[in-house]
């Protein structure tokens, strides 16, 4: 299941300068002003389109409001700044010459996206024309911006994110009466908080090459057997190829979000064993802010998530007979395997994914009460009953649809915090105290390089329970509500080499840890651990 991303790198505290060289190759640079020309603009995707119409580069803009974009050629390029809510800005033909870095200010617009008043028509055809494709391009294009910024967000490698992950079970039943329901508060969802993991990394997503998914699709067997399901990333859902492979309507309503506005897709046409997806984009209509994702898979291979009860629980009065079997083949495409995610735009600017969930095959039933009556008429036979001793309930096997809920519970940038979610830091506390027990042991150290000095936000990873630190800029960190035992530790920078080792603690006590870790002069060159002198 593609879900978590790659380890953050380490930074170190340091007093030093470092220098980057220029690197060749063609670039446009510059700065991004709100309408008043003097204001920076935070947060802007600056998209660059050849002549052609592809798009070959997008920058984000800082707080300064300055951006940057390489270009794979030299030549004539038209500029497209987006900011949410509003309409496009374009600047045409900006001339960039070999090895030529061209600087292009920008100055915002002010004409709005009048999607609050937006009047919509659901239509299912890939033929939309007249108002509808302009409805539809107006909020795809919003859309994108978020999409836009989400990857290049992530793609900086500037930000470190805490990610909780939780496993769990929905009734297959209850789903489809609640669609889109969150785990948290809702009583559709089993998630198992007890063994709630973190861990902190640089994506949210593990990212799959969008020519992977377009050609093999969101499904697929791995030669070991074992199957992967993948989310769409922002990088997908930004491909020229993923419009061209479906079709999309606008005008889709959300029953729990009157105030969203969807965009629907489905695909053109359905390719011999390749599973792709359909699903909703949702924008609010008031800001035009992308506020989730959902999605399911379709064109599923129904041998193979098949659910059979062959030996029903006999202590039960009476088992009907196994619809789940039937039942899984015949809506091989509803079966709401699938997910969703959650965008929000952060204050610093930056787009992430904040909560997410996917949803794959059971992995075993759950008896259900139908609160029928049944009795045996003839043998193999049965009939409703109300009264009488033979008169006994029915029960059934439904399927238990696996889940795993991810949550950003922190993300930190350059040191400093810029988000969190603190229900579920209280979340991952509780659950590693309850796994601790009465007697917890905890464990704190210091980490510093082959000479002695310290390293900061070096990643350290406790196995089970799954919890995680980061070291300050003395190079000390904590895990605290360990269980007294054996456990695993990992610790992750890059620029060193990566350890691994089992450690005893002891209940109701602390253990101290002092820790060196070599450079590795394979990756020490891009590492950002630097030495605090």
């Amino acid at each position: 299941m593609a879900l978590m991303g790659t380890s953050r790198r380490c930074v170190t505290a340091a007093l030093a300068l470092t220098f980057a060289l220029p690197l060749p190759g063609q670039t446009i640079r510059g700065r991004v002003l709100l309408s008043d020309s003097t204001t920076p603009a935070l947060g802007i995707v600056v998209t660059a389109i050849a002549e052609g119409g592809a798009v070959v580069g997008r920058g984000l803009s800082t707080a300064s409001g300055d951006y940057t974009i390489r270009l794979p050629l030299a030549g004539r390029y038209q500029l497209r700044a987006l900011r949410i809510g509003f309409r496009p800005t374009i600047v045409d033909s900006i001339n960039v010459g070999a090895n030529e870095t061209r600087i292009q200010n920008i100055m915002l617009g002010r004409l709005p996206v009048t999607i609050a008043g937006m009047i919509v028509r659901n239509r299912k055809s890939c033929d939309l024309a007249g108002s509808d494709i302009d409805r539809f391009v107006q909020l795809w294009e919003q859309a994108r911006a978020a999409l836009a910024a989400t990857h290049l967000s992530e793609q900086s490698g500037n930000l470190d994110m805490q990610v909780l992950t939780l496993g769990g079970h929905i009734d297959a039943v209850n789903y489809f009466t609640a669609v889109g329901r969150e785990w948290s508060g809702s009583p559709y969802a089993d998630v198992d908080t007890v063994h709630a993991r973190e861990a902190i990394v640089d994506r949210v997503f593990a990212i799959t090459p969008a020519e992977t998914l377009l050609a093999a699709g969101y499904v697929r067997r791995r030669e070991n057997g074992a199957v992967v399901f993948d989310a769409p990333s922002a990088e997908m859902l930004l491909s020229d190829e993923f419009v061209a492979q479906h079709c999309f309507s606008v005008g889709e309503s959300s029953r729990e979000h009157p105030d969203w506005l969807g965009i629907g897709f489905v695909p053109q046409n359905i390719r011999d064993s390749i599973v792709d997806i359909r699903g909703v984009v949702w924008l609010d209509r008031s800001s035009a802010e992308l506020r989730r994702i959902e999605f399911e898979y379709t064109n599923l291979p129904a041998a193979d998530l098949r659910l059979c009860d062959s030996e029903p629980d006999r202590n039960l009065p009476v088992v009907q007979g196994h619809p789940v079997c039937d039942g899984f083949n015949n809506t091989r495409d509803r079966l709401g395997l699938g997910g969703y995610a959650d965008l929000r735009r952060l204050a610093t600017g930056e787009w992430l994914i904040v909560q997410w969930m996917i949803r794959t095959p059971p992995d075993g039933a759950k008896y259900r009460n139908t609160k029928e009556r049944s009795r045996q008429a003839t043998r193999g036979t049965s009939e409703t009953c109300y009264l009488g001793k033979d008169c006994r309930e029915v029960w059934s096997a439904w399927p238990r649809l696996v889940t795993t809920t991810g949550i950003v519970s922190r993300v930190v940038r350059g040191g400093t915090e810029i988000y969190r979610n603190d229900s579920s830091a209280a979340l991952i506390s509780a659950a590693a105290a309850k796994r601790a027990g009465k007697h917890p042991a905890h464990l704190e150290g210091v980490i510093t390089d082959s000479s002695g000095r310290p390293l900061a936000n070096v990643t350290v990873q406790a196995g089970d329970p799954g919890r995680v630190a980061m070291t300050d800029i003395a190079g000390v960190f904590h895990l605290d509500q360990l269980p007294g035992a054996t456990i695993v530790v990992a610790t992750r920078c890059r620029g060193y080499r990566s350890t691994r080792f089992t450690l005893p603690l002891l209940p109701d006590s602390t253990r101290h840890l002092s820790l060196r870790l070599v450079a590795d002069a394979k990756t020490i060159a891009t590492s950002n651990c630097t030495i605090v002198k």
